[in-house]
């Protein structure tokens, strides 16, 4: 679509990466701060 409107494809392409790693690295921090609770891990079957 950069490529369409004619738009820098080097900036689009950095711009999506760094929004990417933004939002992998700040969601958990983000969620933590909001005091949102991790789900609980099913218990280990022994068998």
């Amino acid at each position: 679509m950069a490529i369409v409107v004619g738009a820098d494809l080097g900036f689009v392409v950095l711009h999506h990466l760094t929004r990417i790693v933004v939002v992998i690295t700040g969601a958990p921090v983000i969620a933590r701060m909001i005091g949102v609770k991790p789900a609980p891990r099913p218990a280990k079957s022994h068998r």
